[in-house]
């Protein structure tokens, strides 16, 4: 099964978003953010990290300051030959003399991260390059005043006796806030760090709002089902709760797809299938997945989410926490009203969106 090919039509007809264009956060990923990740990625590993390994990814950095061609998976045979994904990587950068400032944004924003695992040998030696950052910030108070936050608003709500309804609300948008924590954005994540690190934000900054059609489509799906069905919620999120997994109320069922450089109308049969069959509701959490249901395509923001996500084999929510330039379902006044007041307002990470198809006619062929 496939989209139709008037979906398509409509999809690639909107402007892909390229890294050359000066100025533009995709162009200044390259000169900065990215070469600066790798660069922290080095000095976190320096210890365990051959001279070698180490040199190989400083000059990725300095390649991507200074637009080089980027290399094919191939050029690194022993690990490419043991990763799952480097022959679809080596078909999409194949006879296109893509350089890091002069290529899909999202492609190679990606590939960047698979050619980290290929010069850090992680096919060999299973050693995540960033597992050190990730224990570091695990070490800092921001992640426990965050959590502290997160407790502090539950037992409050707890004891007013607010509704069910009202207090999984409020735990949504803690998910949504959640995502400002992101090692691989620091100018977004410094905005919540230190030990009075909040997820208490202005509504204001909710461009929208589906909390409560959610919670409520949830509600019906549960009232319908009565004692006969199991309803069953499938997250779709880079990290996963380990006590609820050590419980078995967290089930991790992993698909090669999810690594692989797609868009989410690509999703294969069978696993279409699994989603409309099991999931009474699918969470996609965060911008990258965001990305990928828009094809990462300059659609008009006040397109309706619907119109441009009418694949998904199942009911979403999507909890998004802005960090790239691709954006559907806002008001036309409110996104005139935007431009106007920031022209970051779509990537600066102040703002975020919580939005949903929950009844869901999928256009397929």
């Amino acid at each position: 099964m496939t989209v139709s090919a008037e979906f398509l039509a409509r999809v690639y007809a909107g402007e892909e978003i390229f890294t050359n264009v000066p100025g533009t956060f995709a162009n200044e990923s390259y000169k900065s953010r990215l070469p600066g990740l790798v660069r922290d990625c080095v000095d976190s590993n320096r210890e365990r990290f051959s001279e070698e390994k180490c040199n190989r990814l400083l000059q990725l950095a300095d390649d991507m300051v200074n637009d080089a061609v980027i290399p094919f998976p191939s050029q690194y045979p022993e690990q490419a030959a043991k990763s799952p994904t480097s022959a679809q990587w080596e078909s999409l950068l194949k006879d296109k003399n893509y350089t890091w400032q002069n290529s899909p944004w999202f492609l190679s924003e990606q590939y960047m991260f698979h050619l980290v695992l290929l010069l850090a040998e992680y096919y060999t030696t299973g050693i995540d390059p960033f597992h050190p950052s990730k224990v570091a910030e695990l070490k800092e108070v921001t992640p426990w005043a965050l959590l502290q936050t997160a407790v502090g608003l539950s037992a409050q709500e707890e004891a007013t006796s607010q509704s069910h309804h009202d207090q999984l609300k409020r735990f949504m948008k803690l998910c949504l806030w959640g995502n400002k924590a992101d090692g691989c954005y620091k100018e977004v994540k410094d905005t919540i760090s230190g030990a009075d690190a909040s997820l208490e934000f202005d509504d204001e900054l909710l461009l929208v709002d589906d909390s409560d059609k959610v919670i409520t489509y949830l509600e019906n799906q549960a009232r319908e089902a009565g004692d006969t069905k199991k309803l069953e919620i499938q997250y779709i999120n880079d990290n996963s709760g380990t006590d609820y997994v050590s419980k078995g109320l967290l089930v991790i069922r992993p698909d090669i797809f999810w690594n692989r450089y797609t868009y989410y109308w690509e999703m294969p049969t069978e696993l279409r299938t699994r989603l409309a069959n099991e999931a009474t509701l699918v969470i996609i959490k965060g911008d990258l997945n965001y990305r990928r249901l828009l094809g990462d395509r300059l659609w008009p923001p006040s397109t309706p989410v619907e119109e441009a996500v009418p694949y998904f084999p199942t009911a979403f929510v999507s909890f998004r926490t802005m960090k790239s330039n691709p954006v559907v379902g806002i008001p036309a006044d409110i996104v005139e009203k935007l431009e106007k007041e920031d022209q970051k307002w779509r990537y600066n990470g102040k703002r975020g969106t919580i939005q949903s198809v929950l009844d869901p006619n999928p256009v397929i062929e």
